[in-house]
């Protein structure tokens, strides 16, 4: 977009620029924290106020606490930290609102005006672009979900590979019988099977895919580390501290006056982290090219 372009022509001007940044963040945990320091380091703030909801899910009485301090410290800019922090600043007008961690913004924002940001969904389009580097004769992939929250955004991914030459095959489950047999149905037609954070990532269904995958010979993508060390060929996931560095570039963007919440709306995650097993490319006969290794985190599990 134009404003991740003409961003670098505004950053050292930033210090120019009085800006109080309230900081809303779920609780105090290492993911949420490495995104606030992220943003901080890149976005110097002439005050920075950070509000710890302490775990609590009470919107009422978030809200209120939002409102607050926004009475009394008066910010230029809201960054709403996880999915709890933006549901508790949705209401919010008058202040521009920039949020991360947030897997479905969509199911607690539906008045984008004044608020914009960054999913926490990993672009399926750039899992399948790194599988074509191990495998080049990719040319299908399967994802089978069961939250209606990801519909839109598969929908999206499902255009973006047809633009490319590579059929995604989307497939809406109800219950566990409905997965297990339509990945049954799949699991002889495809090069690589996707998994999504919904319920289907539970590890019954993983296990299951898990040794569809070396039975029949297709890649199964994960969707972090931790299934990559069960197996899965390979997953990307969201890096926090690049998060709050790029929630930064798009507060910067927005108080320089380059553009509003309403125009850059959700984005997606950017210089995510890499993983893969080696050893299951080995015993599906794939190798990782060094470009991939360079840039990943190999596990040999």
């Amino acid at each position: 977009m134009y404003f991740l372009i003409l961003i670098f022509f505004f950053t050292s001007f930033e210090s120019l620029f009085a800006n109080d940044i309230l900081i809303v963040k779920f609780k105090n945990i290492k993911a949420v924290n490495e995104v606030i320091s992220g943003f901080q380091n890149s976005f110097i703030a002439d005050k920075t106020r950070i509000l710890d909801l302490d775990g609590k899910r009470d919107f009422t009485e978030n809200s209120k606490k939002i409102e607050e301090e926004i009475e009394g410290f008066k910010p230029d800019l809201i960054l709403a930290v996880g999915s709890i922090a933006l549901d508790a600043v949705k209401n919010i007008s008058q202040v521009p609102v920039v949020f991360t961690t947030v897997l479905n913004p969509k199911k607690y924002v539906s008045n984008f005006e004044n608020i914009c940001g960054i999913s926490a969904f990993v672009s399926i389009a750039e899992k399948i672009k790194i599988l074509k580097e191990i495998d080049p004769y990719t040319r299908n992939a399967a994802v089978v979900y069961s939250d209606s929250n990801l519909e839109e955004e598969l929908n999206m991914e499902l255009k973006t590979l047809q633009s490319k030459n590579i059929e995604l095959l989307v497939r809406k489950v109800k219950n566990p019988v409905e997965f297990f047999k339509v990945v049954e149905n799949l699991k002889d037609s495809v090069n690589a099977f996707i998994m999504v954070p919904d319920n289907t990532a539970k590890d019954e269904f993983f296990k299951h895919s898990l040794l569809l995958s070396f039975r029949h010979r297709f890649a199964l993508i994960g969707i972090g580390e931790p299934q990559v060390k069960k197996s899965a060929l390979l997953a990307v996931s969201v890096d926090h501290y690049e998060n709050g560095l790029q929630a930064a570039n798009i507060a910067r963007v927005i108080l320089s006056g380059i553009a509003t919440p309403s125009t850059i709306g959700i984005v997606n995650p950017v210089n995510n982290k890499l993983f893969v097993n080696s050893k299951t490319a080995k015993q599906l006969n794939m190798k990782i090219p060094k470009s991939i290794l360079d840039r990943s985190k190999v596990i040999n599990d």
